[in-house]
């Protein structure tokens, strides 16, 4: 069995492999993930709703200030029966262009950036639940990463493969004690040939574990030892 058997109980363990960590994505990462794409497109959408309800009630009060200035127009400026019907006639075609042309821009507008919105709030909802499933194991001979929200994804990598670990964290991250590591991976094709390295992350673990430092120190062949 792989590890505590958490999420890994269909992958069996080599004869003599032995656990050396396992961890998932460190709690303070929900924050970080959160704001990034939850609170800030939320923030957005309700951004939208404003301008959308501030821009609605200016053109309001402009059309309303036209529609009396042209009143007004028609009082000073007697005319013929006739000749009032059409002036009548034409502020009125006059009024609905204008309150019909502006209002479908604004709510085009409005729908497009609120729709934007509401899709980064979707994808970062799934990122949210990938990061709550996410789980990682090192053992003896690979490294067994769990990943992905709606969609399950499970990745092995043997450790005598992995020609480079690199570290990235963002400001905030590094605030909050989190780091991603990435795994490169010398992939082979059939026939032995070398093809381009993939790259397998371990998402926003915590740091205090020291994970990186253990895998350069501890964990990888001598010769894998390469850290950027």
């Amino acid at each position: 069995m792989i590890g505590s058997g958490k999420f890994f109980s269909a992958i069996e363990a080599l004869p003599g492999e032995r656990t050396r960590w396992e961890g998932g994505a460190s709690r303070r990462a929900y924050t970080t993930t959160a704001l990034r794409w939850i609170g800030l497109p939320l923030l957005g959408f309700l951004l939208c709703f404003f301008l959308y309800q501030l821009f609605a009630s200016l053109m309001i009060s402009a059309i309303d200030d036209a529609m009396q200035k042209v009143a007004a127009e028609h009082v000073h400026e007697p005319d013929s029966p006739a000749a009032d019907g059409d002036r009548e006639r034409e502020a009125k075609e006059s009024e609905a262009a204008s309150q019909a042309s502006p209002w479908a821009i604004a709510l085009i507008i409005a729908v497009s950036l609120a729709a934007a919105c509401l899709s980064l709030i979707l994808i970062g909802l799934d990122f949210l639940w990938g990061l709550r499933r996410s789980w990682y194991v090192v053992t003896s001979e690979r490294v067994c990463i769990q990943s992905g929200g709606f969609k399950r994804r499970l990745t092995t990598v043997d450790l005598d493969k992995i020609v480079s670990v690199e570290s990235s964290a963002s400001l905030l991250e590094r605030y909050l004690g989190i780091e991603s590591i990435r795994l490169v991976h010398a992939g082979h094709h059939g026939n032995g040939s070398r093809r381009s390295s993939q790259l397998y992350t371990m998402q926003m673990v915590d740091s205090g574990e020291n994970v990186l430092s253990r895998l350069l120190h501890e964990w990888l062949p001598r010769d894998n030892r390469q850290s950027t």
